[in-house]
């Protein structure tokens, strides 16, 4: 099977492939009949959330029991959370 390039994020994941010049879109375009990009983001998801729905995308996407390695999981709205955390430890 071809191999799966499999984009976990947050909004800005997620409306990457909202339009025909969107990051993701590109990535489609670029990797096209070397591998499937599978979108899957998801608005006001962090890390932390990403990493909780992690296995049930994987699962979704790739089946049950499938062995999957992953690089790097970052979302825009880890920032926010750390903002609000360092706010309140200057309180």
């Amino acid at each position: 099977p071809r191999p799966k390039l499999i984009l976990i994020g947050d909004s800005i994941t997620e409306l990457g492939s909202s339009h025909a010049e969107g990051w993701a879109t590109s990535l489609s375009i670029r990797y096209n009949r070397r591998m499937d990009v599978v979108n899957r983001g998801m608005n006001g998801y962090n890390s932390r959330w990403g990493m909780a729905a992690l296995p049930l995308i994987l699962e979704e996407i790739l089946g049950p029991s499938s062995e999957a390695s992953s690089d790097g999981i970052d979302a825009a709205g880890d920032e926010c959370a750390w903002e609000e955390t360092m706010h309140q430890k200057k309180k």
